[in-house]
């Protein structure tokens, strides 16, 4: 006996301190490179996927900002021409092929509109005068689309190639004389190759773009070796997709040596076929540079926690070593039938609730081991019960579609229906021997502890815990992650106590994925919408400001403006009710229908027009409020038609705070209680349009005085920007910087 405690002695003193010291602090280290490990892998994942969405969604917007911009040229362009094409001025000089006279007609047009050029012909298509090459004249230009739609009598625009131009936004407009005879064409434009449109696309949108005739870039943002590569060809596959199919075109392309993440689609000519490509693209360095300073620190991250892991593993190890040996060494003297032994340890930690409970089992032994026969036959009665209730209960698991479950109060998983295959692609053994960590994600982990603990304590307080539903994500074995509903109840005994926990998990993957993509089509709608909106603007006569913000992603709020060459700025200020898609869609409707208003004379029989056909177009419980405004440069006018939005801030010689004009919300009923008022105006007066959302947060806040526009103009945005907001908030604030006399 005395030999071989003796042996066990020696073994303890030799392997207890050395073993344990170093499985702590292999196990902390362990820990911290698993967590870290655990949490920067996802994050390097969805770090990449979410950059390369994030630069396809800019990429596809900078493709429909371009294309955009060219459809505005078209616009710009018919409209300009139509107004020239109506002065009977220049049908006369026309009819006396004047072209001196048309000239001077033409040159002021191209620099009033920004246009690119203007080209007069007589009733034959043959040119009379062209301010883009004003010594060529004489040629025939019946080739082009528009001039022979126009020579019909008919005012299109679109995209072509001229004998002057390799591709062009071109509109032609007849020119009718005063028997309304056409007697030639005017024919007004921009020139596409000249790098214009792709510039402003780059800065609105901060992407490059490229146009294409046919499969040759003709203008580019893309420089190298300080050049625009012009005249260089599109790639082959994207070639035979995009101009030949028709398609669009997403994904990573490379250009001159260098990735992009690219979106193209096809030019269409005025002939309604393929001319080009017009492109957009986001380059890939940067995602990936983002990606490596990622991957840099998360390497340092855990080398770091590595060299903690280890000290901290080291300095702990020595306070819970020693105290452990003396329990282990009483242990195996216990165990070799030595029931008097003792520990004498007094602290309050985990080694110390041992060592009490290591004494309390050497003085409860005695009793237990009378106890033992009696409750080993117990146990086998309430064990062959259980296993009786196992088997009815594993029969309804196993044909079940949802995964069924039992744990202990630790948390450690006793049963796992053959469902969990399907789901998790873990068999039912390989599943039952994974842990809480193991089967979810941290954060769901977290939230199953703290629920187990919960229960825990509301059993020690002899409370019987609730039925508990949550959601989850749980690890699948092929890397991906899908979430569950959980729904969980506990399992008592006969006399009930909690012997463990037992839970149902329904797959919800579905349902979570598509309210994510619900939620990213709202955002990108947001920023389509805000993308729409016009910006400032600054010329001799007046300076327009505005600001917005809307309430959630997508809005109800919009505005817009119009300066005509007859001294005429129009535009207007609308809220939409409601908030959300189905306002954003509404307010779609609203604004074509004011924008199309904006080419007429305001009067109270155009805004009831407006009113009627909204009443057509929107739902019953649907209504907007408006405001519009007409300054005539001219006149030294100003009229007014209010429509629901009764307030705005002016600093004239008769007012400077705020105005209240009344008059009732439109699109509700078939005649509106409209208000339209006229008053004079002058350089230096100021008016300040903005929404009811706007207006409610600076209702206690008035400003006494108006008159400093940009003063009053930052107040307004401030309002916006620092303070809460209960609804979508506009302004479009105009200056009068001068007038003119007939």
């Amino acid at each position: 006996m005395p030999i071989l405690m003796n042996k066990f002695i020696e073994w303890f003193n030799r392997e207890i301190s050395i073993n344990l010291t170093n499985k702590l602090m292999l196990c902390f280290t362990l820990v911290i490179v698993l967590i870290v490990g655990a949490t920067m892998g996802p994050t390097l994942y969805l770090f990449s996927d979410t950059m390369q969405k994030i630069n396809e969604d800019r990429a596809l917007q900078g493709l429909e900002g371009l294309a955009s911009i060219i459809e505005m040229y078209k616009q710009d362009a018919l409209k300009h021409g139509s107004v020239v094409a109506d002065n009977s001025v220049l049908a006369s000089a026309i009819g006396a092929k004047d072209t001196l006279q048309i000239m001077g007609i033409l040159q002021s047009t191209v620099k009033t509109a920004n246009l690119d050029f203007a080209t007069v012909t007589d009733d034959k298509g043959i040119v009379i005068a062209r301010t883009d090459a004003p010594a060529k004249k004489g040629d025939d230009l019946t080739s082009q689309l528009n001039i022979r739609q126009a020579l019909l009598g008919e005012a299109t625009a679109g995209v072509e190639s001229s004998g002057e131009m390799e591709i062009a936004v071109i509109a032609g407009i007849p020119v009718k004389n005063n028997q309304d005879k056409t007697v030639g064409v005017l024919s007004t434009g921009y020139n596409l190759a000249n790098n214009k449109a792709v510039d402003q696309a780059r800065m609105m949108f901060n992407i490059d773009a490229t146009i294409f005739l046919g499969n040759v870039r003709i203008s580019t943002t893309i420089i190298k070796d300080g050049q625009r590569i012009v005249d260089t060809k599109l790639n082959e596959i994207i070639d035979h997709m995009v101009l030949w199919q028709g398609q669009k075109y997403i994904g990573q392309a490379e250009i001159m040596g260098e990735k992009y993440i690219t979106a193209y689609m096809p030019l269409i000519g005025a002939d309604n076929k393929s001319l080009g490509v017009i492109f957009a693209g986001q380059k890939v360095i940067e995602t990936i540079k983002a990606r490596n300073k990622l991957i840099y620190t998360a390497a340092g991250v855990v080398l770091v926690a590595v060299i903690v892991a280890v000290f901290l593993a080291m300095f702990m190890a020595k306070g819970i070593v020693n105290p452990i040996r003396t329990v282990a060494k009483a242990a195996g003297l216990v165990a070799m039938g030595d029931l008097t032994q003792y520990v004498d340890i007094t602290s309050r930690d985990e080694v110390g609730r041992l060592a009490n409970a290591f004494n309390y089992m050497v003085n409860q032994l005695r009793q237990l081991v009378a106890k033992l026969h009696s409750e080993l036959q117990e146990r086998k009665r309430i064990e062959e019960k259980v296993r009786q209730s196992e088997e009815h209960y594993r029969l309804l698991a196993e044909n079940a579609t949802d995964v069924i479950w039992t744990t202990d109060l630790s948390g450690q998983f006793m049963y796992i229906s053959p469902s969990a295959q399907r789901l998790r692609g873990y068999t039912m053994e390989e599943a039952l021997q994974q842990t809480i960590d193991q089967w979810l994600t941290p954060s769901s982990a977290t939230i199953v502890m703290r629920n187990i603990q919960d229960i825990r304590a509301m059993t020690e307080s002899d409370q019987k815990p609730e039925s508990r539903r949550f959601e989850l994500e749980v690890r699948c074995k092929d890397g991906s992650l899908v979430w569950v509903e959980v729904t969980c109840n506990g399992i008592y005994n006969a006399i009930g106590e909690i012997l463990g926990i037992q839970g149902v998990d329904r797959d919800i993957t579905d349902e979570r994925q598509l309210e994510r993509r619900i939620h990213q089509d709202v955002q990108l709608a947001g920023r389509l919408q805000k993308a729409l909106l016009p910006g400032d603007k600054e010329n001799e006569l007046f300076i327009v400001r505005v600001a917005y913000a809307p309430l959630r992603e997508v809005s109800g709020d919009f505005y817009n403006y119009l300066f005509l060459s007859d001294g005429i700025l129009r535009g207007y200020v609308s809220d939409v009710s409601g908030h959300g898609i189905a306002t954003a869609l509404n307010s779609a409707a609203v604004r074509f229908i004011l924008d199309e208003a904006l080419g007429k004379n305001l009067t109270l029989d155009l805004a009831q027009s407006i009113n009627i056909s909204l009443v057509e177009k929107l739902s019953d419980e649907m209504f907007v409020a408006l405001i519009m405004f007409e300054f005539d440069f001219y006149e030294h006018t100003v009229t007014l038609v209010t429509g629901g939005i009764n307030h705005l801030l002016a600093s004239t010689q008769q007012y400077n705070g705020l105005v209240t004009i009344p008059g009732g919300l439109i699109g509700l009923f078939e005649v509106a209680d409209l208000n339209i008022v006229k008053m004079s105006i002058q350089a230096g007066d100021a008016f300040y349009f903005t929404t009811d959302g706007l207006m409610d947060l600076i209702k206690d806040d008035m400003p006494d005085q108006v008159s400093d526009f940009e003063k009053s103009v930052d107040f307004l945005k401030e309002k916006i920007q620092k303070n809460p907001k209960l609804d979508d908030c506009s302004t479009l604030c105009v200056k009068i910087q001068g007038l003119k006399n007939r």
